[in-house]
């Protein structure tokens, strides 16, 4: 059963109450506007590029390319883990990964980066070369050339019996 604000996530009323949530340990750090998105943007990278910091909540996911985006526009990131989204924020260096249960650690996060807001938007540029190393097509291919390389080695030395052989070439 989910607990937490952040656990219970997923309906815009979830939603609301998760952001009033965080508003009462944040409430000293926003000055500006606060935006609410269920993932109906209509140019996300104009919105996008208006933020400070991006948070993603998700409770489960599998790669989040809104993530990926808000980093390739530069943006220091407080992601929760889930699914695939370990895998997409370089922790430390484009923003922050918590466990998706930590209420308190996600609020924590977003107030490490908004008391250093400049020192995170200047780490924060790494982002996009981040996502290039991670998630290019050239990486992708490389990947799948060399695991397709090791099976054929693995099947010329004998890795697999006869008969799955066959059935391999077949």
């Amino acid at each position: 059963e989910r607990n937490t604000p952040l656990q219970r996530a997923g309906t815009t009323a979830d939603i609301a109450g998760l952001a009033l949530f965080l508003m009462q340990d944040l409430s000293s750090y926003v000055t500006g506007q606060v935006l609410l998105a269920d993932g109906g943007m209509l140019n996300p990278p104009r919105v996008m590029s208006a933020m400070d910091v991006f948070l993603h909540t998700a409770w489960w996911e599998g790669t989040p390319n809104v993530v990926l985006e808000a980093q390739q526009l530069r943006l220091p990131v407080v992601v929760s883990k889930g699914g695939g989204s370990a895998d997409a924020v370089d922790h430390g260096r484009t923003g922050f990964l918590v466990d998706r249960e930590d209420d308190e650690a996600l609020a924590s996060r977003l107030i490490e980066i908004l008391q250093d807001l400049d020192g995170w938007k200047q780490k924060a540029r790494g982002g996009p070369a981040f996502i290039d190393q991670r998630f290019s097509i050239d990486r992708m291919v490389d990947q799948t050339l060399r695991f397709q390389r090791r099976s054929l080695e693995s099947v010329r030395a004998g890795g697999m019996s006869a008969m799955r052989r066959e059935q391999v070439s077949a």
